[in-house]
């Protein structure tokens, strides 16, 4: 892999870690809306099926919906980067939690109008265990990358207790945990 992409990555990483708790659930909600919209949206945008506000920018245009779209991902990025602690980890989780949810229905109704249209007990196990796959894939990328925010929080006020190798030692309970950043 390419160093200097790595470096500027994991730089871009630890500049704003909480943006890439919510990154996937985010760009996956966006998506699967613009996925998620019946044959009749595409011939009338009138049609459009959402819940959301936001519909009345994709009764507009699907392409101004994605530029839209965009723009709020930068939007979001930037404002979890400026807001100070708790509210940049509020922020963090209300995106999450409501993009992940936001997502998954539009994952099941693609699931269902796509891959089946009459379930069988098999294809609904099916869309089940892509359903439980999406969520650890979130779970996984935002556990990673909350872990980096606290670590990154712990080596701001008590830098000695980041060595060499870039392990991070946290007293605990009288224990020492060792806990990889």
């Amino acid at each position: 892999m390419n160093t200097l992409f790595t470096n500027k990555f994991k730089s871009l990483t630890y500049m704003n870690p909480l943006f890439y708790v919510f990154v996937l659930p985010l760009v996956a909600d966006a998506t699967f809306t613009i996925m998620g919209q019946g044959k009749d949206y595409w011939e009338n945008h009138t049609l459009v099926n959402e819940a959301s506000p936001v519909y009345i920018i994709l009764q507009t245009s699907p392409l101004l919906f994605i530029i839209g779209s965009i723009l709020w991902i930068a939007f979001m990025y930037w404002l979890v980067l400026k807001l100070k602690s708790p509210y940049d980890l509020f922020l963090t989780l209300l995106i999450l939690i409501g993009d992940t949810w936001g997502s998954s229905t539009w994952l099941r109704h693609i699931l269902a109008d796509k891959v089946y249209t009459v379930p069988t007990r098999i294809e609904i196990i099916v869309a089940w265990c892509i359903m439980v796959l999406y969520f650890s894939i979130i779970t996984t990328i935002a556990t990673r990358f909350i872990f980096l925010y606290f670590a990154k929080k712990i080596e701001m006020t008590n830098p000695n207790l980041l060595n060499k190798n870039g392990m991070l030692y946290i007293q605990t309970l009288g224990n020492i945990k060792l806990l990889k950043t």
